[in-house]
């Protein structure tokens, strides 16, 4: 998340928290804005006050959710670490996931996978989108996938694989042979 992407989360909870404050006043309290807000304040008087808290509650809920949103962003990591007694490993989810789809592509009828990977305390989670080959095998093309994988990231990157979840999206067409 860029420095730009934080204020302007930012800018939006505090104007969302504001205006949400300000229309809990006007609906429970009964506020008038009119000094402040000139005419603009009008509609939010009288026989609305209830659907103005309710719409002020509203606003102060996305505020904060916004506000936890940006905080949870900010807290993932986008790189494994390993500590060992000689220091700190850092390996980036990007060169994790190249690795992932290299163990991948090894197994027999796997034509085009593409992979989502998740850092959690447990380890890695990775998810396979995976398109094979027509008249594929698809329970052994998945047991091969899962133990590959799980067997491959554990000896080259040191982490624990915690889950393989393979997603089988296509069937690859086989392409008609040209006669010339």
């Amino acid at each position: 998340m860029t420095v730009l992407d934080r204020v302007l989360l930012v800018l939006i909870f505090l104007a969302l928290f504001v205006k949400g404050v300000l229309m809990l006043a006007v609906g429970l309290v009964g506020w008038d804005p009119r000094p402040w807000l000139a005419d603009a304040g009008q509609a939010m008087l009288g026989p609305y006050r209830a659907e103005t808290a309710v719409i002020g509650l509203a606003e102060l809920a996305i505020a904060w959710y916004v506000l936890a949103w940006s905080a949870r962003r900010r807290h993932m990591s986008r790189a494994l670490i390993r500590e060992t007694e000689l220091g700190t490993i850092r390996i980036s989810l990007k060169a994790v996931e190249n690795l992932v789809q290299r163990a991948a592509r090894q197994v027999q009828g796997v034509r085009d996978v593409k992979v989502d990977l998740r850092a959690d305390k447990q380890g890695v989670s990775i998810h396979l989108a995976v398109t094979v080959l027509p008249d594929s095998a698809i329970p052994a093309i998945s047991d091969e996938l899962q133990h590959r994988v799980e067997r491959y990231i554990a000896e080259t990157v040191g982490v624990t694989v915690s889950r393989v979840a393979v997603t089988f999206r296509a069937v690859a067409e086989v392409g008609k042979a040209r006669v010339e």
